[in-house]
């Protein structure tokens, strides 16, 4: 009174199609989830390098110009300008930026008269600022000791 042992139509675990199948869609998601994430730090890497040359081709065009200089920054992009006679003048063009920027300056022109944000004077000085590119990496200046970075 053997009974035969037959292979059940409903079997329990994953063939190997299945499996195969798996780990390609977790292939591709996690592929895509690494560029993304290398993306924007990208983007940050960029718009810190691009502020940190524009900054210092500005200090050093006021200090050996002996002239004013200074700086716009806006959530779009940064722009050089220069002081003369007439005012605040913005040959520059806009350059735009990769990521997210934002800053927060002290002021040095008087409500409602036009400056620019950061402002470069002859003696090396500028106004204290925070530029922050995205969510981790920021540029500062107390207005005195120069420019300090950082960012992950």
């Amino acid at each position: 009174m053997d009974r035969a042992v037959t292979p059940d139509a409903k079997d329990d675990g994953f063939t190997l199609i299945e499996l195969l199948v798996s780990v390609a869609i977790i292939s591709v998601l996690s592929v895509g989830a690494s560029l993304a994430v290398s993306r924007g730090t990208g983007q940050q890497q960029s718009d810190m390098s691009l502020f940190q040359s524009r900054y210092e081709t500005a200090r050093q065009m006021a200090v050996l110009g002996q002239q004013t200089m200074g700086l716009d920054i806006a959530p779009g992009g940064l722009r050089s300008v220069t002081k003369d006679l007439s005012g605040w003048q913005k040959p520059g063009q806009l350059q735009r930026w990769r990521g997210r920027v934002s800053l927060s300056a002290d002021r040095t022109a008087p409500p409602g008269v036009p400056a620019p944000d950061l402002v470069f004077l002859a003696n090396g000085q500028t106004n204290a600022f925070r530029v922050a590119f995205g969510s981790s990496g920021f540029c500062e200046s107390d207005g005195w000791t120069g420019l300090t970075c950082s960012g992950d």
